[in-house]
């Protein structure tokens, strides 16, 4: 009997080692990092897209090219992700820290292989990002497709390149990193939306 209580004890810290295994990340969305050590799960929320023509909400759609509006060109240039991020505490009493967006990066995985390639975007955060337990902050606009990546992706289509099968799906996927006061790392993300692009008018 004695042995078999043994067996089972050992058996038992082996799944427990398995199911603890790489939980050091704390409670967020998938791919957040650094809870633990700020004390705050930061969660996205207010996700929208605008461009000049104005704001889009969660639709997705990105005009590739400028068109005459009635002898006025279009409203045509960038596009921003709008996110506004939320400080929840996960420990009590209330953490007394503050965290601050950095950088943040935005990258473009092609639904067919058949598209062409977007470089992807690195950037610094745009504006002073505080965040705090228990407040909502933003919305802040994050650059991301500009008028100079939509000229490259009309040079190679208009060389034959690549074919004009429009709308281009892509998943793009957008991550933030920073540090809090204490100088502690901490990431969110990552934001996937399926954008496409192609010719829409947005006169």
């Amino acid at each position: 009997m004695k042995r078999s209580y043994k067996l089972a004890f050992f058996a038992i810290l082996i799944i427990l080692s398995f199911l603890l295994w790489g939980c050091g990340d704390g409670p967020g969305i998938p791919g957040s990092c650094g809870t633990e050590d700020t004390g705050i799960d930061v969660r996205l929320s207010n996700v929208s897209h605008s461009d000049p023509s104005g704001d889009q909400g969660d639709l997705w759609q990105i005009d590739l090219f400028m068109s005459d509006c009635e002898g006025q060109p279009e409203p045509w240039g960038d596009d921003h992700l709008n996110v506004s991020f939320a400080g929840i505490p996960i420990y009590a009493p209330l953490p007394s820290n503050t965290l601050f967006i950095t950088h943040y990066r935005v990258t473009y995985t092609p639904l067919s292989p058949g598209y062409p390639p977007i470089d992807e975007i690195q950037g610094g955060a745009q504006g002073s990002i505080g965040i705090v337990p228990e407040a909502v902050i933003g919305p802040f606009p994050f650059l991301i497709l500009d008028f100079g990546r939509k000229f490259k992706l009309q040079d190679v289509i208009s060389r034959g390149v690549y074919p004009a099968d429009y709308p281009l799906l892509y998943d793009m996927t957008v991550e933030w990193w920073g540090q809090d006061m204490y100088g502690n790392d901490f990431c969110v993300g990552p934001l996937i939306r399926v954008i496409e692009i192609g010719p829409y008018d947005k006169c």
